[in-house]
């Protein structure tokens, strides 16, 4: 409820006073911002009073909370203020055509708005935490993914070399040097032959293929491995007696005796580039 007095042109005394009510919400309906329903509206005018409303946006209107300053005295530094800038420009017209500045006194009103907890609540959100934790996670699973994948890729590659490694071991201990090698050439050419010809084999062809237990046709058809020497020295050599202190023995000894012998006939044999064709118990053939 405004009052403003009217003045005598002559005398300047009060004759009379013109009385307005207005709606607060009828002047601030226009600039409800979003989210204002979450603030608190102080409205303060210069004879000494301040009302606190709250904005109702589904009704766009006021709700009066109570007389003085009720807000939140946490959120005193989150504040916007501002003048009632159409009634200072009446007022100030007023004043310009009839009396002097100086005996128009009158209620100046402003506005302060002061943000809330509900306020705070709507702009503060759990989400770059969740978003945190759930790249975090993802992040954790991929790591172990690829930690496991390495670690089995890894054991398959030691068994890998393990058994290449003990077979490698197994084909030196059986065939010299240039039979090993002519072996590995043709397990590699027959690789990649039996490669190109499953590749280019039909599904069904394919998998009678992998399921057959019968040996490879090549392995018949396939040619030796043979050198031919025209002059060459057999020796055949045999323990005497071998026999009869076996049966007299413990396998365990008779292993250990062999196994000393053959090794130092073989440490001599591989320097002086003698081939050892083949070992029955005692007896040995070697080729010069």
């Amino acid at each position: 409820m405004l009052y403003y007095p009217v003045f005598a042109p002559d005398t300047g005394a009060i004759v009379g006073s013109v009385t307005m009510e207005l709606l607060w919400s009828t002047f601030l309906s226009a600039v409800y911002p979003p989210q204002s329903d979450k603030v608190d509206l102080i409205v303060e005018n210069s004879c000494g009073q301040n009302f606190t409303f709250n904005i109702d946006l589904v009704s766009e209107s006021m709700s009066f909370i109570g007389e003085g300053d009720l807000h939140d005295r946490s959120y005193s530094n989150l504040v916007h203020s501002s003048t009632f800038e159409k009634y200072e420009q009446i007022v100030d017209f007023a004043a310009t055509v009839s009396r002097n500045q100086s005996t128009l006194e009158y209620c100046r009103y402003k506005f302060h708005v002061f943000a809330t907890e509900e306020f705070e609540d709507a702009f503060t959100s759990n989400d770059p935490l969740i978003y945190a934790i759930i790249t975090g996670v993802i992040f954790i699973f991929t790591s172990l993914v690829f930690v496991s994948y390495d670690f089995i890729v890894d054991r398959r590659q030691k068994k890998v070399m393990g058994a290449a490694t003990r077979t490698n071991d197994i084909v030196a201990e059986l065939f010299p040097k240039e039979v090993r090698e002519r072996l590995y050439e043709r397990a590699q050419e027959q690789k990649s032959s039996e490669k190109k010809g499953f590749l280019a084999q039909p599904t069904k062809t394919q998998m009678q293929n992998f399921l057959s237990d019968d040996l490879p046709q090549d392995v018949f058809g396939s040619e030796p491995i043979a050198d031919f020497f025209p002059q060459a020295t057999i020796m055949f050599l045999d323990i005497a007696g071998f026999t009869a202190w076996s049966s007299e023995r413990e396998p365990v000894q008779v292993f250990r005796l062999l196994e000393t012998i053959y090794g130092a006939f073989d440490g001599v044999a591989k320097g002086l580039g003698v081939f050892k064709v083949e070992t029955i118990v005692s007896l040995q053939a070697v080729c010069f």
